[in-house]
């Protein structure tokens, strides 16, 4: 049930909500919305308590679960069995090329079944992370201590493969050591490095803090924000009257001139308006 994402949905609405209710003009439907926000919320707060609940009996039921619990212990066996053959693999005397490729081969064979381990590990991980997180008691953290052992030797294991088939590569001119891609090695196992899911529980009591910290920011910045909406509404309107403008400047110095253009504005200039001029309106007298 992915309630982190729906938090943010439920803390979207009552933002949005609140807003309309306090800034519309029609009271009724300003209580219509605030009454329909309440029971929003309690239908958000009784899904997170029966997800508890849900949780709280999966973490039961997982924790009784034999078959996870011997998993755990087999793999943890197989991977110290197997540690100890590549050190012994490593301690073996003689530099026949024969016997350095049989060696390589088992090596190699050893790093498959460790990859083909990997999903298996990766189940148990994701049900941990799932349903033993937020429960503190021995029983949990002892499991959580053996599934990050798990993955530690998963690793080592991994790195001492890679290891011996690099010095082999050197030895015997091939490379074993072209498809070391693994998922282990990224340390997608890491225990450290896991993102823990919130708890259905904490998710009902960290929406209620978030809702109040929303609104005393929405409170602060509400000036800020109205400055910056005017701004926008500005430039939005100013800036089709500067691009025309723009346009007929260029239009203007891309049309072509002559001096015959300029005949008329150059004879009839400021200097000679000033000069006195007579008319004649039965003609010039003779001279």
């Amino acid at each position: 049930m992915d309630l982190d994402g729906h938090k943010s949905v439920i803390m979207s609405l009552n933002v949005i909500g609140k807003h309309l209710a306090e800034h519309t003009r029609d009271k009724r439907r300003g209580a219509q919305v605030q009454e329909r926000l309440a029971t929003v919320n309690r239908r958000w707060e009784a899904v997170c308590a029966a997800a508890s609940i849900w949780q709280a009996k999966l973490q039961t039921a997982l924790m009784g679960n034999a078959e996870f619990h011997s998993t755990i212990s087999d793999l943890l066996i197989w991977t110290e069995t197997t540690e100890e053959t590549l050190h012994k693999l490593a301690a073996e005397e003689g530099s026949e090329e024969a016997a350095l490729r049989e060696r390589a081969s088992r090596i190699l064979d050893i790093r498959a079944e460790v990859e083909r381990c990997e999903p298996r590990v990766a189940s148990l991980h994701e049900a941990a992370q799932h349903l033993l997180t937020q429960r503190q008691d021995d029983q949990c953290s002892a499991v959580r201590e053996r599934l990050a052992l798990l993955s530690r030797r998963l690793q080592l294991l991994l790195q001492l493969c890679s290891q011996h088939l690099t010095q082999l590569s050197q030895v015997l001119g091939h490379d074993y050591t072209s498809s070391l891609a693994s998922l282990a090695s990224s340390g997608l196992y890491e225990s450290a490095e896991f993102s823990r899911p919130t708890s259905p529980s904490s998710l009902s009591a960290s929406f209620h803090s978030d809702m109040h910290d929303s609104y005393l920011v929405e409170g602060e910045d509400g000036v800020v924000r109205r400055c910056y909406k005017f701004f926008g509404r500005v430039m939005r309107a100013a800036l089709p009257i500067q691009a025309l403008m723009l346009l007929m400047l260029g239009v203007a110095t891309l049309v072509p001139n002559s001096e015959d253009d300029y005949a008329c504005s150059m004879a009839n200039n400021f200097a000679r308006s000033l000069d006195p001029m007579i008319r004649y309106p039965d003609g010039p007298p003779p001279i």
